[in-house]
């Protein structure tokens, strides 16, 4: 399986990846979604989604 995505660093000593959004995070939160963050030196991301069944029309 492919990567969706990829983060590296050269400058920063650190990055960690949580479950759930990081602890200064205030935007908006999808309600039963799957979220996770990207701690690092350079900030913080946040990523979210909500699985959904496949089906064809």
């Amino acid at each position: 399986m492919k990567e969706w995505f990829s983060i590296t660093t050269d400058n920063f000593k650190y990055i960690d990846w949580i479950k759930g959004p990081y602890t200064s995070f205030n935007g908006p939160l999808i309600l039963d979604g799957k979220i996770a963050s990207v701690i690092g030196g350079f900030g913080n991301m946040i990523f979210q989604g909500k699985f959904r069944p496949l089906f064809d029309m």
